[in-house]
C-alpha cells in the first residue's frame, strides 16, 4: 500500500511531464518492489499544481504502512533511489518527503 503523488510544478516544459508520465509503472514497480508490496495495492498520481518559484519545482510525497522490516534506513533508500531516478528522467532533483501510517490506524476502501 504504498500511497505516492508527484508534483510537478505547472511551469515545467511538457517533456518533463511527457518523461514522467512514461516512467509511472516504473516507478510503481520500483516502490513496491523495494517495500515488498504487490502492484495491486499501490497508488501513483502525477498532478501538476501551481507552486511557488522558490520551491521544488517537483515534489513527490510517498505514504507507506509501518513494517518491521521497512527500517528509518530502507526507507531513506528508497526515497533516495525515487529521488535519483525522477531527477535522471527529469533533469529536475525533486524533493521527496515519505511518511509512515500507522496500519491499525488506515482503512481504505475500493
Amino acid at each position: 500500500m504504498p500511497l505516492m503523488k508527484l508534483y510537478v510544478d505547472q511551469n515545467q516544459p511538457e517533456s518533463v511531464k511527457t518523461a514522467l508520465k512514461g516512467a509511472m509503472s516504473d516507478l510503481r514497480a520500483l516502490v513496491c518492489g523495494r517495500l515488498d508490496v504487490p502492484l495491486a495495492a499501490a497508488h501513483l498520481a502525477l498532478i501538476e499544481h501551481i507552486g511557488l518559484p522558490d520551491q521544488p519545482q517537483i515534489n513527490i510525497e510517498i505514504k507507506y504502512l509501518g513494517r518491521e522490516d521497512r527500517t528509518e534506513d530502507k526507507i531513506r533508500s528508497v526515497g533516495a533511489e525515487i529521488r535519483d531516478k525522477v531527477a535522471g528522467l527529469s533533469g529536475i532533483t525533486p524533493a521527496v518527503r515519505m511518511a509512515m501510517l500507522r496500519p491499525e490506524e488506515y482503512a481504505a476502501l475500493k
